[in-house]
């Protein structure tokens, strides 16, 4: 509603697609239609459709090829290839049924169809499809990646490499179903929340997303701030900069990248500053990297430096900042809640630089900063050896003081030392979806991965922005109440909680979340199927 645009992604994505293709890749293009015109004659003399249609035909499926390539050779043509290609086409057809004939004839070519296997041809139909698939890669890349994702700012927490902005996200039983599926096809894969290509820090995604729980807060805030800074807009060409549609882009990168420490701010707003040239160029819509409008990018960082002056009478930052202290607030639970799951789930856990402690990083160049390693290791220092005096303080510490990032370092340090103790539970271990009951069921992730007697049930909140007041730490009975976690009837009775290091014991299917979040709002249980059992002062524990 805010920015007034209409069309879906995909529209978004296809359009970016054929604007890369027509003006800035049109070379790679004009010579791949000389190879697929010269190999198409060579198989239909007298059928071949005019090199202008066959270009246009050709922009077509490039332009709604739904991946970012296919993988065939001379030796290799697997079925996904085959129905990643009979997608692009159907599309391209349905969109566009007078090139029908021109499509006709390029699919059958990439098909590897019987005309084009024959000994005279073969070898051309090869290098068509090689060229081919060298197209649509970068394609993707540049109209995806570096233009659509900087036109659709719906929510940018979704607008990443990989993702999907029309995905808001999966049920429950969907995302187990998907994680059962990769943990049996992919088990070893990399389990990767940042890296150094992604568009924002994990944790700033993992503050975007809060706003998918307030919708109704932040479309009464959109409102009021927009009110707030239309006179802190310039006019150029009798358009108001920023458009709305770069205004909504730059009101939640204000709320995912806003630093925790006031003394950042200086610095905080410069990157703001730099990254909204660079969003601008990527989108193509006022600027580019081609024909930058300088005009436009100096009045959009001038718009940036008012609405973020840090004075009484600024009445959008009077607003801001107790909404996204709200927000930020939340996020820090996504964050940690997305932490154990990766680390916890099959694959391999990738951990980008720096990412150690909160990352709230824009884009390249802003991600590539050095990181301070010097601090990480004195931080975790500290953690250790407050939890050899007190585990309990150190507990109550990070959460009061959350904001530094401790919290993170804590479940990183945890869980990973946890894992080098546990490898092949981890890294070979099966994968069992875990529900929960109650009256908070539906805030609640839980799994099992196991190896022959061996358990680690990783349970973790979600959607807290409903459930908790902000400031309230999500422990205890108190927020919790009747909910529980329903164990399969075959795993252990009794486990050690790797970050509490409470014992849990259940006699019964049932154990109450309240117990597993009693003064730590995650919980990593760990035992083993057959039991040994120990007395000591803090009651039974699983050796």
């Amino acid at each position: 509603d805010f920015t007034n645009q209409e069309l879906p992604f995909s529209e978004v994505a296809y359009k970016s697609k054929k604007l890369i293709a027509q003006q800035y890749l049109n070379g790679d293009v004009n010579n791949l239609i000389s190879c697929a015109e010269t190999l198409i004659k060579k198989v239909y003399s007298e059928k071949t459709p005019h090199r202008t249609r066959l270009k246009r035909a050709l922009l077509e499926l490039v332009s709604l090829f739904p991946v970012y390539r296919t993988y065939i050779n001379s030796n290799i043509y697997t079925p996904s290839d085959r129905k990643t290609i009979k997608t692009a086409f159907q599309k391209a057809r349905e969109r566009n049924k007078a090139l029908k004939d021109a499509l006709d004839l390029l699919v059958r070519a990439l098909m590897l169809e019987s005309e084009f296997t024959s000994s005279t041809v073969y070898e051309g139909a090869i290098n068509f499809i090689m060229r081919f698939q060298q197209l649509t890669s970068p394609l993707m890349a540049k109209g995806v990646e570096d233009t659509a994702l900087y036109m659709f700012n719906r929510l940018l927490s979704l607008n990443d490499v990989g993702g999907n902005p029309e995905c808001f996200g999966l049920s429950l039983d969907e995302y187990h179903q998907f994680i059962l599926k990769r943990c049996s096809i992919w088990p070893y894969t990399m389990n990767a929340t940042s890296t150094h290509d992604t568009k924002r820090g994990e944790d700033v995604r993992a503050r975007i997303n809060v706003l998918s729980e307030i919708p109704h807060d932040w479309k009464t805030v959109l409102a009021l701030w927009s009110d707030i800074n239309a006179p802190k807009k310039e006019i150029l060409n009798g358009m108001s900069v920023p458009d709305r549609n770069d205004e909504y882009l730059l009101y939640q990168t204000l709320i995912g990248v806003f630093p925790f420490a006031e003394d950042q701010f200086p610095s905080f707003i410069e990157r703001i500053k730099h990254y909204v040239v660079k969003a601008v160029r990527e989108s193509k819509r006022h600027s580019s990297w081609v024909e930058p409008n300088i005009h436009y990018e100096e009045g959009f960082q001038r718009f940036v430096d008012e609405i973020t002056k840090r004075t009484p009478k600024n009445k959008f930052m009077e607003s801001f900042l107790p909404f996204q202290e709200k927000v930020a607030f939340y996020g820090i639970w996504n964050s940690i809640s997305q932490l154990l799951v990766k680390l916890t789930s099959p694959g391999i856990p990738d951990i980008y630089q720096g990412s150690e402690l909160w990352n709230l990083m824009l884009v390249d160049p802003d991600n590539r900063a050095a990181v301070d390693f010097d601090k990480r290791i004195s931080l975790l220092q500290g953690l250790k050896e407050l939890e050899t005096k007190d585990l309990k303080a150190l507990i109550e510490d990070i959460l009061s003081h959350k904001e530094d990032g401790r919290i993170k370092l804590f479940v990183t340090e945890k869980v990973l030392e946890m894992r080098k103790k546990k490898p092949q539970l981890y890294l070979h271990g099966g994968y069992i979806p875990i529900k929960a009951t109650g009256k908070f069921k539906n805030h609640i992730i839980c799994f099992a991965r196991t190896y022959r007697d061996s358990w680690g049930i990783t349970v973790a909140p979600r959607f807290l922005a409903s459930l908790v007041v902000e400031g309230k730490i999500p422990v205890g009975r108190e927020v919790w109440e009747d909910t529980y976690i329903i164990i399969p009837s075959d795993a252990p009775r009794a486990f050690q909680d790797v970050f509490t290091h409470r014992t849990i014991v259940s006699k019964t299917d049932l154990i109450p979340v309240h117990e597993l979040f009693a003064i730590f709002p995650l919980s990593l249980l760990l035992c083993k199927g057959e039991l040994r059992w120990k007395r000591e002062k803090v009651g039974y524990s699983c050796t």
